[in-house]
Order: C-alpha cells, then structure tokens, then sequence
C-alpha cells in the first residue's frame, strides 16, 4: 500500500511538473539610454500602413539597466498630425548573450528650427510596450515611456549630439522568463 501511495505522489509530481506553464520573472525595472544612427526619411514608406507617408529608421547601441550594453533597431511610420510628428514602430533590443527583445512604440516628435529655415533637429515622447523576443524575453510583457532628442541629417548638430545622432531614453517595467539557462 505505502508503495502504491508513493507511486501515486511521484507521477502526480512529474504529471503537475509538466503541465505547469514556464515560469516568469518578477517584474523588474527597466532604464536606459540608446544613442544610434538614424537614417533620413524614406518617403515610399515600405513596410508601413497606408496612412503613413515615410519610414524612419535607426540603429546603435546604449545602456539598459540590469541588461548591461545592449544594441538596437528601431525603426517608425510616421505622419505629420495636429500636434507634430506621429509614428509608430518597433524596437528590437540584442542583449549581450544574443537574446532579443522586441518592444511596440507610439511617438510624437516636435520638429526644431526657426520658421521657414532647415529644420535643426527633434524632441520625441513617446509609450513603449514589450511584446516577446528571444531567449529569456519570449513571453516577454510590460511597457512604459520614452522621450529622447535628434538631429537631423544634414542639419546643425544641437543637444551635444553630433549631426545625424538620435537618443532614445526608455523607463518602465517589464516581466520575463527567469532562468539560469538564458543567463551566460
């Protein structure tokens, strides 16, 4: 009998162990700062809806919090609303082992420069949303807010950031896979 109760305990533990779902990290602060390259607009807006008239993007590296060095894309669609620049896009940020992050944005840039001149440079606020990646960020969840300063090309440098430069500064929290594995 005791053999039979404890046959039961074991595959009630391997059965319970498999069926349970992997589990996630505790939610953990995310902050940092990205500098990268941005390109000029792409006024054929490939890849992007039909209300959008360009496509922007931009790529480098930066500091995110527990992360440590992180590198990253972003590209945007982007229209010109009431109140400046809207876009949407997406951000994929590479930690250092390789895993991916990949994160939704929504933005309004204000453009820089005097009336009637080349515009200098922009400001941008925007919302962030984690939607999955790679690694231990494939059910990845969370989000929160961003804001940065640009150039743009061909313009006059502005913000001690040299011509053609943009920063992206992202605050919020997120939730991941927590596991030894992804973590070499």
């Amino acid at each position: 009998m005791v053999g039979i109760v404890r046959l039961f305990v074991v595959i009630t533990v391997v059965v319970m162990g498999l069926a349970a779902p992997a589990a996630a990290g505790s939610e953990v602060p995310m902050k940092g700062t990205v500098l990268g390259e941005h390109g000029p607009p792409d006024f054929s807006a490939p890849d992007c809806p039909d209300w959008a008239l360009w496509r922007f993007s931009s790529e480098g590296a930066g500091q995110m919090s527990h992360l440590g060095r992180v590198e990253y894309s972003l590209t945007q669609c982007s229209v010109p609303g009431p109140e400046g620049i809207e876009s949407e896009g997406t951000v994929t940020v590479t930690a250092a082992n390789g895993d991916m992050l990949f994160i939704q944005h929504t933005m309004l840039s204000q453009i820089i420069g005097e009336p009637g001149s080349d515009p200098e440079g922009f400001t941008l606020v925007g919302e962030w949303e984690a939607v999955g990646g790679t690694g231990r960020f494939v059910r990845a969840t969370g989000g929160g807010t961003m804001d940065g300063v640009g150039d743009i090309l061909n313009g006059e440098a502005i913000f001690d950031i040299p011509d053609g430069l943009a920063e992206f500064n992202f605050v919020g929290k997120i939730a991941y896979v927590a596991s030894d594995r992804f973590n070499r």
